[in-house]
């Protein structure tokens, strides 16, 4: 059995192979921001890479990976124009607390902001410089739910997830995910009444 911590992912090995496309697949996908999102996708090796997607021209941009993510899962993307905000978690065993990291738009990097005190969350809410996330209890500690935050660059920034991300709105611009849960392999666009779908593994 492999435990993903957050509260919404606990899978068993037969069932995600069973699941789990042979291309690339979309992991995570982020708030849509100036018509655009950004992805994470996994090739077959399990490598992530990010890619920003315009959802009205369907171009997209390749950007740079965090060098230190190594084997962590990204769990959530949050996008402020060029610049964007990754937690990503190693999941497996015990679990460790999230890593969030910072993409500058202008500067074309990642640094790494620092660790969120709590090991399982679903919801996420972005206001005012700060990240809180809704902690589970712990039973067996004898720990009730409660609120973690951590500070970020900017006090300007504000959105609000519930996890997993599996439909974003702004305005009547839309998308969904479709396919294994985590291993997504089609994104639906909507724009007003035109519908869009876009295979993830043609993304380029």
């Amino acid at each position: 059995m492999i435990k993903v911590i957050p509260a919404f992912l606990t899978i068993t090995i037969s069932s995600f192979s069973m699941a789990t496309p042979q291309g690339k697949t979309l992991h995570a996908i982020s708030n849509i921001d100036q018509s655009t999102v950004t992805l994470a996708l996994d090739d077959p090796r399990g490598k992530t890479s990010f890619r920003e997607l315009n959802l009205k021209t369907l171009k997209t941009e390749l950007l740079p990976p965090p060098i230190d993510l190594e084997a962590e899962e990204v769990l959530a993307l949050f996008r402020f124009a060029k610049d964007l905000i990754l937690i990503s978690q190693w999941t497996a065993g015990g679990g460790k607390p999230p890593s969030i990291r910072f993409f500058s738009g202008e500067k074309k990097d990642w640094s790494l902001l620092g660790r969120l005190n709590c090991i399982s969350f679903d919801n996420i809410e972005i206001e005012k410089g700060k990240l809180k996330v809704r902690c589970e209890p712990d039973i067996l500690k004898g720990k009730k739910a409660e609120i973690t935050s951590f500070t970020l660059p900017s006090k300007k920034w504000k959105a609000k997830a519930v996890l997993p991300r599996m439909l974003e709105r702004s305005g009547e611009l839309s998308v969904s995910l479709e396919g294994p849960m985590f291993r997504w392999s089609e994104i639906t666009i909507k724009n007003g009444t035109s519908v869009k779908k876009v295979s993830v593994e043609k993304l380029e």
